[in-house]
């Protein structure tokens, strides 16, 4: 494909599939690459096309739920089986609907977080049904443990294990906490210190106005507006019961306007 071989950058081909009865849209990622088919556009109702997409490649391919609020809304919250949902589809700031379902997901499958990494992943795309013409807002970060043009899977990982950062204007934000990156299953002893490293860098004309951590309860415990420095620093104390921290980044022109912003996957607390 012209962008990898051209630009060194690896092209994963997905493709967004529409159920049928008008349940929502589904994205479908690491499908098989010379399968002759793939499934049926507007032929299954929701959990038979999750179930159909994961099952397309396995054990590798998975289903994303595509703008749940926006066109198409997703409708079957009862389904299960898909790895992630899109918090920004061809937007710059994420749907307060959207949010709130993401940390409802975090929260009801924390305990089958906890023992198998798995969870609600949150990505960005610009809904752009042209390859060739990508779109302006919504963007996923990815942080792959290995990298090269070619090496479609490890970008695949990172984002089916939630080691991504939606962003809308492509500013990225992304943090750690002692260490361990987003998506991780950090083990700690209740009132054990916890260290935040959280870390902006803004598309150049750009800057970061406001960072803000939220617990499990979508409760904000630690914000900084305009930070002077990329690297912000945040100590706390571990909870008494299992949790995870999610951060969100924002960004303007430096003239203050098209707010945009940056959801960073969480990074899970475990309580013994």
């Amino acid at each position: 494909m012209k962008p990898q071989s051209k630009y060194l950058i690896p092209a994963l081909p997905g493709v967004e599939i529409t159920t049928a009865n008008s349940q929502g849209d589904a994205l479908a990622y690491w499908m098989s690459e010379t399968a002759a088919t793939v499934p049926n556009n507007q032929t299954y109702p929701a959990q038979e096309l999750i179930n159909r997409i994961n099952g397309h490649n396995y054990p590798y391919s998975y289903a994303v739920i595509a703008h749940p609020y926006g066109a198409h809304p997703w409708s079957d919250w009862n389904a299960t089986g898909f790895c992630g949902m899109e918090l920004l589809s061809q937007e710059t700031v994420v749907k307060p609907d959207t949010i709130s379902r993401w940390f409802t997901l975090l929260r009801s499958g924390l305990s089958s977080t906890m023992s198998s990494g798995r969870f609600m992943v949150g990505i960005g795309t610009s809904d752009c049904h042209n390859f060739q013409a990508p779109g302006f807002a919504g963007f996923t970060w990815a942080y792959a443990t290995s990298y090269s043009s070619t090496n479609r899977a490890a970008i695949w990982d990172a984002i089916k294990s939630g080691r991504v950062s939606a962003s809308g204007r492509k500013d990225l934000g992304y943090f750690t906490v002692n260490g361990a990156v987003q998506g991780s299953v950090l083990n700690v002893t209740p009132g054990s210190s916890l260290q935040f490293k959280l870390v902006q860098t803004p598309v150049t004309g750009r800057k970061c106005t406001k960072i803000t951590v939220f617990n499990k309860d979508q409760v904000a415990v630690y914000t900084v507006t305009n930070p002077s420095t990329s690297v912000i620093y945040w100590n706390t104390i571990a909870p008494s019961t299992d949790g995870f921290y999610v951060v969100k980044f924002e960004f303007t022109k430096t003239d203050g306007s098209d707010l945009s912003e940056v959801w960073a996957n969480p990074v899970f607390i475990n309580v013994p």
